[in-house]
């Protein structure tokens, strides 16, 4: 009880964490906060004023969060977030992710480096994506040489993007965006076995974060279910 309750002083007392923003050409609109559960979850909004606002940010493990900009006469723009206890500053120019700057966090000068790189290739992706579209509707040009290369391509395209995120948590064990690919990669068909390699890849001195507690809580699942067969 002593110890929780100390626990829970030490929790109520941290200082809060705020996200400022300052982005030039943002029109005024909501800005929201999101999780990514399945679908997007708003867990706190504000409006933007010339390009400025704030939000508090969720206590908690560090975690990814999805800014969300709904401006007035443009389409919904997500800017991905890494929270970690830490005030976040955002600057730069809105339109594309590359001329966002976010600073205050070692995590996203990472993620935005490793996604910037991974952003060519996606553009190669959609890119043949839109080749493929027209063999959507026609089983007979499903078999055609054209699809098969195009399909190749694709599947090459992201095998890439997959080595870019794999070499990172290799040479990044104890980075909390390696947790953050490792437990992306985590399907509901993922074995004990294969989870157990991506803690492996990670440095057991990494700092607390939401990923690799959910890697380590469906470790713990997928044990328990072999322990009862």
């Amino acid at each position: 009880v002593i110890l929780l309750s100390i626990l829970l002083a030490l929790y109520c007392s941290r200082p809060e964490s705020h996200i400022h923003g300052n982005i030039s050409d943002l029109p005024d609109g909501l800005v929201m906060l999101n999780t990514r559960n399945g679908g997007m979850t708003p867990i706190d909004s504000t409006v933007s004023v010339q390009g400025v606002f704030s939000l508090q940010t969720p206590r908690g493990p560090a975690d990814i969060y999805y800014l969300q900009f709904i401006g007035k006469g443009g389409p919904d723009y997500f800017l991905p977030v890494i929270l970690d206890g830490n005030d976040i500053i955002i600057t730069g120019r809105f339109g594309t992710y590359d001329q966002i700057n976010i600073e205050g966090s070692a995590a996203n000068t990472e993620l935005k480096d490793v996604n910037t790189r991974i952003n060519a290739y996606r553009v190669m992706a959609e890119a043949v994506s839109l080749e493929l579209r027209p063999y959507e509707d026609s089983i007979a040009l499903v078999d055609s040489a054209r699809y098969q290369a195009l399909n190749t391509k694709l599947d090459s395209i992201f095998n890439v993007i997959s080595e870019v995120r794999g070499n990172f948590i290799r040479t990044n064990p104890s980075s909390i965006v390696a947790a953050m690919f490792a437990a992306g990669g985590l399907t509901e068909e993922s074995s004990l076995k294969e989870i157990v390699s991506m803690l492996h890849l990670l440095s057991p001195d990494i700092a607390d974060n939401a990923f690799i507690r959910r890697l380590k809580d469906r470790r713990e699942e997928l044990s328990k279910q072999e322990r009862n067969n």
